[in-house]
C-alpha cells in the first residue's frame, strides 16, 4: 500500500500500487473533477470541521442533526411559553401563546378522560333550554337550533348591508312581471325565469335594476354584451 496525500483537503490515505488515485474520497474526487476550491468550516454546534464547495459557501452546519439542533434552540428560546393548569389532573403544563385558547389538557391521556367528564349544562342560544354539552364549542341544543341561530345572524349581517334574499327579489319580480319574460313575453314554466342586473352589480337588488327574463333572453343579452358567460378570455377563445 502506498501513503498519499489528497489534492483537494490535504489528508493523507492508502492506496494501492498501480493506482492513479489523486484524491481521499469520492466528495473531493468531485471538487478536483469540476475544478472547485472547497472551503474548510466549524460547525456552531458540534465544533467539528467540515469542508464544503463554492456552491455551498452558505451552508453553516455540517449535517441536518446539527441544523435540526440548533433550530430547535433558538426556536425554543424565541417562543415564550405560559402555564395553564390541566382539566383533569390539575397538573401545571406550559403551552404557546397560540395554543392558549383550546390546550385545556397536558396529555393524551388527560384529553381522553376529559371528553368522559360532563361539562356543565348551559342555555342554547336559539330556543334557551339548558342542555348538556359534549364539547365546549357547543352553544346550541341541536343542529336544528344551530342553523337557525347562525341563519338570523347572517340574515340581519345582510339586512345592515342592503343585502336582499334572492329568492324575496324574484317573488317581487313575479308578481311585478305577472310571470313572464319583460322581453318577449314567455311565461308557461314560471320557475324557470331568471333575474338580470341591468349594471352586471349582483349586490345592487333595486327595483329599477332587476328585470325577469326568459333563460334565452337572458343568454342573447349577455352574448350582446359579450360579458358573463360570454366574456372574452383566454377560454373562450380557445373555443
Amino acid at each position: 500500500m502506498n501513503m498519499k496525500t489528497c489534492e483537494v483537503c490535504g489528508t493523507h490515505f492508502t492506496d494501492r500500487p498501480g493506482k492513479r488515485k489523486q484524491t481521499c474520497s469520492r466528495r473531493c474526487g468531485a471538487f478536483l473533477w469540476r475544478g472547485i476550491k472547497p472551503v474548510t468550516k466549524c460547525c456552531p454546534t458540534c465544533k467539528t470541521e467540515f469542508t464544503v464547495g463554492r456552491k455551498a459557501e452558505k451552508q453553516v452546519y455540517c449535517c441536518k442533526k446539527c441544523a435540526r439542533h440548533a433550530y430547535g434552540s433558538a426556536k425554543r428560546g424565541k417562543f415564550e411559553r405560559f402555564p395553564v393548569t390541566c382539566r383533569v389532573c390539575a397538573k401545571i403544563f406550559h403551552v404557546v401563546k397560540s395554543e392558549l385558547p383550546f390546550r385545556k389538557t397536558c396529555s393524551r391521556k388527560c384529553a381522553g378522560t376529559a371528553r368522559l367528564v360532563p361539562l356543565a349544562p348551559r342555555s342554547c342560544l336559539w330556543c334557551a333550554t339548558l342542555f348538556s354539552p359534549r364539547r365546549e364549542n357547543n352553544h346550541c341544543c341541536s343542529m336544528k337550533c344551530a342553523r337557525r341561530h347562525w341563519g338570523s345572524k347572517v340574515r340581519a349581517a345582510n339586512a345592515a348591508a342592503g343585502r336582499e334574499n334572492p329568492r324575496t327579489s324574484k317573488q317581487r319580480l313575479l308578481e311585478r312581471a305577472k310571470k313572464k319574460c319583460q322581453i318577449c313575453g314567455w311565461g308557461k314554466v314560471p320557475e324557470v325565469l331568471e333575474r338580470h342586473h341591468c349594471d352586471r352589480n349582483h349586490r345592487n337588488n333595486s327595483d329599477n335594476n332587476l328585470l325577469l327574463l326568459c333563460p334565452t333572453c337572458h343568454s342573447v343579452d349577455h352574448y350582446n354584451a359579450r360579458d358573463g358567460q360570454y366574456a372574452v378570455t383566454k377560454r373562450n377563445r380557445e373555443r
